[in-house]
């Protein structure tokens, strides 16, 4: 910080982006989740703290996209076929996310 300059806090966000778990990376993440999206925000703090705290947020709604296939045990599911689990009762949507919090001091 500069000598005689005013301390000046301020916020960062990202935009959002979309992304996909990758069956190599977490099998059980991949048939969990598969697809999301996911942002940043950043509070930049130059007083005498001098602190950047991050957050980084996903976020999915686990549903059926009937143009989607998926290989369980080596044979390839569509969404539509799982899907008709939806409904006929025998599974529901939901609504997933979360947010993952460091503090970096400078």
């Amino acid at each position: 910080m500069l000598s005689g300059s005013t301390n000046v806090d301020y916020e960062i966000e990202g935009e959002q982006k979309p992304d996909y778990v990758r069956k190599r990376d977490s099998p059980d993440w991949f048939f969990a989740m598969g697809g999301y999206t996911y942002w940043y925000t950043a509070q930049v703090k130059t007083g005498s703290s001098q602190v950047v705290e991050v957050k980084i947020h996903f976020k999915d709604i686990y549903n059926w996209d009937q143009k989607k296939t998926t290989p369980i045990e080596g044979i390839r599911f569509s969404d539509k076929v799982l899907g008709s689990l939806h409904q006929s009762g025998v599974s529901k949507e939901y609504s997933m996310g979360g947010s993952l919090f460091f503090t970096w001091k400078y």
